[in-house]
């Protein structure tokens, strides 16, 4: 989170950046804070549904980083 904002901050147009990608670090800094506001809800109530949505998140993001698509990219030779 700490790199988006201050990536936010660096590619404003105030501090002499583009801006091209403010929209998206904008929306993603809402993301994370409307994801923390709802554990911290959901927790203060109960907790083992919170445990069971982290689960239901991080299996799908687990086997997508276990089977997707391989690296396509070639070694680079090194020169001797």
């Amino acid at each position: 989170m700490t790199s988006t904002i201050v990536s936010l901050g660096l590619d404003s147009h105030l501090a002499g950046g583009t801006g091209a990608r403010e929209k998206l670090r904008f929306s993603v800094v809402s993301t994370m804070c409307a994801g923390a506001f709802s554990g911290a809800t959901m927790s203060r109530f109960v907790v083992a549904p919170v445990f069971a949505l982290t689960a239901a998140v991080v299996a799908p993001s687990l086997l997508i980083f276990r089977f997707g698509p391989a690296d396509t990219k070639e070694p680079v030779a090194e020169a001797n």
